[in-house]
């Protein structure tokens, strides 16, 4: 478990008392410098559920959340040790083809946005990270549709933030009210998708204990591309009622 997650009251230490009382082992993830942002569960070291939801009510029920269930033996024993490694505390790399924070997440996110030819489309909670907003622009400069769907909260101004730049730039972003998006895919090309726990910002690549997955199987891509398209189509375009606040803002 997280000890003291972002945002919100803290019902960690309840939970955890809950579930040592159920007779269930517990222990606090100490593999992050920042947050254990993790979702992962193991099953019989023969199934893998890799995820950006988190166990709550809303995620389970009223969110858009994205999840990969595998039974590839590597995938599967990656995931394996990695918990195994969390669970005894121990520090170091943990090599292995999931993509892990602090790990190898920043260079496979940004590798996977340099891979795309023709075509990014991104659920993203939250983007800040510089670099990743480089190689966004940078896949735009030579010509990729690049489609983004966020939720944008009330009293925020996502043209306002590193997001908006990328829209000033040349990207589509649309805001989706409901389902609330806290999904995180990038769907390169639609041939690869990468799902995972990473939000697009430095300290979730670079600090936090998270895992993610990059899948090529057509018809879970397939599915992945009806999913946003449907969001996306319900999706407010960016700028719509902001047009001096688009007109206002300095050009990149």
């Amino acid at each position: 478990l997280e000890k003291d997650p972002y945002g919100g009251s803290n019902q960690q230490p309840e939970i955890f008392q809950t579930l040592t009382e159920g007779g269930i082992q517990v222990r606090w993830n100490t593999a992050a410098t920042r947050f254990s942002h993790v979702k992962l569960i193991v099953i019989d070291q023969q199934v893998a559920m890799i995820m950006n939801l988190n166990l709550t009510y809303s995620a389970l029920t009223k969110n858009r959340e994205l999840a990969v269930i595998t039974t590839d033996p590597a995938q599967v024993d990656h995931a394996s040790r990695i918990f195994e490694n969390d669970w005894q505390g121990k520090d170091g790399t943990i090599p292995g083809p999931l993509t892990l924070s602090p790990d190898t997440s920043r260079a496979t996110i940004l590798g996977l946005i340099d891979s795309a030819q023709k075509t990014l489309d991104i659920y993203a909670e939250v983007i800040t990270d510089k670099q990743f907003v480089a190689a966004v622009k940078a896949a735009i400069g030579r010509g990729v549709r690049v489609r983004i769907v966020m939720t944008e909260s009330y009293g925020q101004d996502l043209l306002g933030e590193p997001v908006g730049e990328l829209v000033r730039y040349g990207a589509a972003l649309h805001t989706l009210a409901s389902p609330y998006i806290h999904a995180k895919l990038l769907l390169v090309d639609s041939t690869r998708a990468f799902i995972g726990s990473q939000n697009y910002t430095a300290t979730s690549m670079d600090q936090n204990r998270e895992v993610g997955v990059t899948i090529t199987g057509p018809s879970n891509i397939e599915r992945l591309q009806r999913v946003f398209e449907k969001d996306f189509a319900m999706g407010i375009p960016a700028g719509v009622g902001s047009a001096r606040l688009i007109a206002a803002t300095p050009e990149p």
